[in-house]
């Protein structure tokens, strides 16, 4: 298996609703690739700014970032609140490449097809690990309640099954 780079991570997010235009960051996770037992790391709050200003300058010196359906929506909705709020980007953020292994699995290079099936909990299911926390349409939930030990348990969980998926696609030599 290829030695991944120390600064390259996996990521996912957490936010109030589906429309970077209405909706909010609650909370940004990210993990080091390259350190299996590595402690997710996680951003949250009421301070949306101040979240993405953490994310952004905790990937300023990555290569490669990884993330599950991240090109449909994660990187998307990052950049446009960044713009809402007049975050700046890293400099060299044009040249991190972002891989979605939502689309690895998908066989993106053949034929991609966004509709296709395999949701990360499926994909958590496939490799049996067990899904403790709801899923990502609770947190609108959880935001009102201000419920912040909910929202991080579920994102850590969403990145410990995208580190799995990660590790498993290193493993069948398809990243």
């Amino acid at each position: 298996m290829p030695e991944e780079k120390v600064n390259n991570f996996l990521f996912d997010i957490e936010t109030n609703g589906l429309d970077a235009m209405q909706n909010r960051v609650i909370c940004i996770t990210v993990q080091n690739v390259a350190h299996e037992k590595d402690v997710p790391y996680s951003m949250y709050g009421e301070d949306e700014k101040l979240i993405l200003e953490k994310f952004w300058n905790c990937i300023k010196s990555s290569d490669k970032l990884y993330g599950f359906n991240i090109d449909e929506f994660d990187v998307p909705f990052l950049l446009q609140r960044s713009f809402i709020l007049g975050v700046r980007v890293p400099d060299n953020f044009k040249t991190i490449k972002v891989v979605d292994l939502r689309k690895v699995l998908s066989g993106f290079w053949y034929n991609y097809n966004k509709f296709a099936k395999g949701k990360l909990s499926d994909w958590a299911r496939l490799l049996l690990i067990n899904i403790a926390t709801e899923n990502g349409e609770q947190m609108l939930s959880y935001y009102e309640k201000k419920d912040w030990k909910k929202i991080v348990a579920h994102a850590e969980e969403d990145v410990f099954i995208t580190h799995a998926i990660y590790r498993r696609l290193q493993q069948v030599n398809l990243i």
